[in-house]
């Protein structure tokens, strides 16, 4: 299956969702953006301040 076909069906299967459920599916889906998100600053931040090793 297609990563087209994948999402075309997740959507299908989405709009068939009671309101309700829909919001409470986008909610979790915007905190997992958010710590994705977090947890690449926090890494690049970890990067910046640690001194390279070198040999």
């Amino acid at each position: 299956m297609t990563k087209e076909e994948k999402l075309d069906k997740v959507c299908n299967a989405f709009s068939a969702l009671s309101e309700e459920k829909q919001e409470y599916i986008i909610g979790i889906l915007q905190a997992l953006v958010f710590a994705a998100n977090e947890t690449s600053a926090i890494r690049k931040m970890a990067i910046k301040q640690t001194p390279e090793v070198r040999k």
